[in-house]
């Protein structure tokens, strides 16, 4: 008779080194996208107010949604100038959030897609938007918006960078234990 036995040396713990390397590099990736969306959307913005008539310059002339939404997108842009402050930040906002959900066995794509959105749309909103209300309500909520919308998309491309390198369904279901 064949006994089938298991080798349960093999820990059916996520490898933290893995893990640790992936939140590096999403914090990383996180700052270099935030620039990189808001150059482009600075790009896009300025060319379409060309187009429709409007001078660059009035859009931060009066305190509205427009001049408001205009200061988030250059603060963001400038988001390379402040990497020193704004990557720490990053780094432990993601270990606590994302970078936890492979040690509590989450293996679908949605939790950490959702949380990595939210996360970059709260922290980039938030930080534009208490800048620029000093400024008037209307603009701080143009901000609000515009840098959580940046804010958004950066986080769901690092949620997508996060799950490509820890895979956290190939590692957390080949270990199953069975109990008959």
């Amino acid at each position: 008779m064949k006994s089938s036995k298991r080798d349960y040396s093999r820990s059916s713990r996520p490898p933290t080194l893995r893990i640790v390397f992936a939140i590096f590099v999403c914090g990383m990736a996180a700052s270099i996208l935030v620039a990189l969306i808001a150059a482009v959307g600075l790009f896009t913005g300025g060319f379409v107010l060309q187009l429709a008539g409007f001078d660059g310059s009035a859009a931060l002339d009066n305190g509205e949604v427009l001049a408001g939404a205009t200061m988030s997108l250059i603060m963001c842009a400038f988001n390379w100038f402040l990497f020193y402050m704004v990557l720490p930040v990053t780094w432990l906002v993601l270990a606590a959030s994302i970078g936890t959900f492979p040690y509590r066995r989450i293996l679908t794509r949605g939790p950490y897609l959702r949380w990595a959105t939210i996360w970059g749309a709260l922290l980039v909103g938030g930080v534009t938007a208490s800048l620029t209300f000093s400024e008037s309500v209307m603009a701080g909520i143009g901000a609000l918006v515009t840098g959580a919308a940046v804010g958004a998309l950066a986080g769901y491309v690092c949620g997508r960078l996060f799950l490509s390198s820890v895979k956290p369904q190939s590692h957390l279901a080949e270990h199953t234990a069975d109990v008959f």
